[in-house]
């Protein structure tokens, strides 16, 4: 009975695909000089043929149902019909060959062109027709899904500013239209990126399982799909144990005890710009109400907007309520009788455990709601209270959460697979930072992992480093960012064929989605002229190759430096220099040549290590004669504070 019931099985699963995946459509670009492929579901063993320029090639459809055809391999143009025959019949229309480039990762790279940098010029300007997006709908799952949710549409300036944050991704839009110009061939751009994101979740289960740091996850969310309610029972019980043994506040009972010293004022109760930039952790805020006689002790109701990422809170030392979940918006219900006339004490304990934390709401947004009539939260206070404990792993909220490990892989980059490409852009990290050593090793699984599934070989990887952000730190030292950006260049390094894009001088202080898209991209499509398209010449960064100490002066060469390294206004500046005892001070420079530097300091007599431009958002100003900023280095492998303790 089992037998006969398979077959069967596999006519109803197939029924229920689509006849071609919607990876394929309408103004698509397959990748030329490659045997596309193209494929579907239909009846297991239909006859499926695929017909373009005057080629047919023909399939049948295995016993599950799908069918895959490879095209015979193309030269750049169009555009054309592509004719889908079985079952049932499909035309896809204005089809080009040219070079497909998929771009991923979190909000830098999803940041529409419509809220980046001169959008209304931009946008009118985007009429590109050899330029075709696809904007992959954001989902997540536990498994890995067939499809992807989108289609592709030419590139024009109501398709770039449509759908999506601000419309379709800028940095995509600007490498593409920058390549398009100088490759001149149609180019495809597949923008598949999620927000606040960690590279984990654009991984696949089977790569992850290489990396014991995730073994438990991988165990948590295979618990999870096998039986969810218990799964996310666990998890509670986790979190629950998490905030009642390691935060310090909920031991002493904040909520309850009055203001005190170790209480200070904030602009705004958020992590970042407070000294918690680089915080993962517990740490409490404290706003004040003045509710007039008149309103006292009604029904109200506190609108907080979103908290990064859990949130308990209570009203003059009452609990209110909890909630979960970085993007959700907060509105509590205050009983009767709890508002007092005269000035209420909010209390709000925000647990962060990567990125950004805190109340992320405009302060209009955040307000206590008494018969409609607005209440303003005044006086906001923060107080730190305990570091996550190491080794933290929560486990996975299930397929509500986007960051869990795996789940974009399955949802957004397995359904593309094998789509013909060219490569791959990455705009991702800042959600990794806290973990930047782990991300020497988890970016480069991930490449391999996304080369050997797609099957098209070792395909151009490019990766945009890390921008300028946060406030500007006046003494040197360690600092997480830079780690991660030193992560990014390792991974290029060992994984081969990729390159990175530096962008250390197109950020911004005050916000981590710096507008300037257009150089992102520019540099972006510099770097695919090198890697993907083999041109000679100054397309890449300079970076860091050796250092000799000479006369107590350290001597660093440089490779990729194009026609000389060049200091933009005044004396080379950001680099930091250190003895045997590993304490940084600033130091001077001196450009000796097209490829070296000189670094010294009359406090470090006897130099044996230098950086530039270690920082979050360093101050530094030496390029490339061609324009391109000298890529931040250390030279000393000294311990990391993302790293291994030794």
């Amino acid at each position: 009975m089992v037998t006969m019931l398979l077959p069967l099985l596999a006519v109803a699963q197939a029924a229920s695909m689509p006849f071609v995946s919607p990876a394929f459509g309408d103004h698509m670009v397959l990748q030329r000089d490659l045997s596309a492929p193209i494929w579907g579901w239909t009846n297991p063993g239909a006859k499926v043929t695929v017909s373009v320029a005057g080629k047919t090639v023909t399939t049948v459809a295995a016993p599950d149902g799908k069918w895959m055809a490879r095209l015979p391999a193309m030269p750049a143009g169009g555009p054309y019909d592509v004719r889908v025959e079985g079952p049932k019949r499909v035309v896809l229309r204005d089809v080009l060959f040219g070079d497909v480039w998929i771009c991923s990762g979190q909000s830098n790279m999803e940041q529409g062109i419509a809220i980046a940098k001169n959008p209304e010029e931009e946008i009118a300007n985007a009429s590109h027709p050899k330029i075709r997006l696809f904007m992959t709908e954001r989902r997540y799952s536990l498994n890995p899904e067939p499809v992807p949710q989108g289609e592709w549409k030419v590139c024009t300036p109501q398709t770039v500013a449509e759908g999506g944050w601000g419309g379709f991704s800028a940095v995509a839009y600007y490498f593409g239209r920058e390549l398009q110009r100088e490759v001149k061939v149609p180019i495809g751009l597949i923008q598949t990126c999620w927000g606040g994101t960690p590279a984990e979740a654009w991984t696949s289960a089977e790569a992850l399982a290489k990396m014991p740091d995730f073994a438990a996850l991988l165990r948590q969310l295979a618990e999870l799909r096998a039986d969810r309610e218990k799964a996310l029972a666990n998890r509670q019980r986790a979190l629950e144990t998490l905030i009642a043994t390691a935060d310090q506040g909920t031991k002493e009972s904040w909520q309850t005890q009055p203001d005190g010293p170790a209480w200070k004022p904030v602009a705004r109760p958020t992590f970042e710009g407070n000294g918690l930039d680089e915080f993962d952790g517990f740490a409490w805020f404290r706003a004040t109400v003045k509710v007039p006689e008149a309103l006292a002790g009604r029904e109200a109701f506190l609108q907080l907007g979103a908290i990064d990422d859990q949130d308990t809170v209570w009203i003059n030392g009452r609990l209110v309520g909890s909630t979960e979940g970085w993007s959700l918006p907060r509105r509590y219900a205050l009983p009767k009788g709890l508002l007092k006339a005269g000035e209420n004490v909010l209390t709000v304990r925000v647990l962060d455990t990567m990125g950004a934390g805190g109340l992320t709401a405009e302060p209009s947004s955040m307000f206590v709601d008494v018969d409609g009539q607005r209440l303003a939260l005044e006086n906001w206070r923060m107080r730190p209270s305990s570091k996550l404990p190491a080794n933290f792993a929560l486990p996975p909220a299930g397929p509500e959460d986007q960051n869990s490990p795996t789940v974009l892989f399955n949802a957004m980059i397995h359904p593309w697979l094998p789509y013909g490409i060219k490569g791959a852009i990455w705009y991702q990290g800042e959600s990794n930072a806290g973990r930047a050593y782990q991300y020497r090793t988890l970016l480069p699984t991930m490449i391999r992992d996304w080369r050997s599934r797609w099957g098209v070989g070792k395909f151009p990887f490019l990766i945009v480093q890390l921008a300028n952000f946060m406030q500007r730190q006046p003494a040197p030292g360690d600092d997480a960012w830079a780690e991660l950006r030193e992560a990014q260049n390792i991974a290029a390094k060992v994984v081969g064929n990729a390159a990175v894009a530096v962008i250390i001088d197109a950020g911004d202080a005050q916000d981590i989605h710096p507008k300037d898209k257009q150089t992102v991209g520019k540099r972006l499509a510099l770097a695919a002229l090198r890697v993907a398209y083999g041109r000679k010449g100054p397309y890449l960064s300079p970076e860091y190759r050796s250092m000799t100490v000479r006369d107590g002066k350290a001597i660093l060469t440089f490779a990729e430096c194009g026609s000389g390294l060049v200091a933009r206004n005044g004396a080379p500046r950001g680099f930091a220099i250190a003895g045997a005892d590993r304490k940084w001070h600033w130091a001077q420079a001196e450009i000796l040549g097209p490829n070296k530097i000189a670094v010294w300091s009359p406090d470090v007599p006897n130099p044996v290590a230098v950086r530039y431009a270690w920082a979050s958002n360093p101050l530094c100003n030496v390029y490339s004669a061609e324009g391109l900023p000298l890529s931040p280095f250390r030279t000393d492998d000294w311990p990391m504070i993302t790293g291994p303790k030794r």
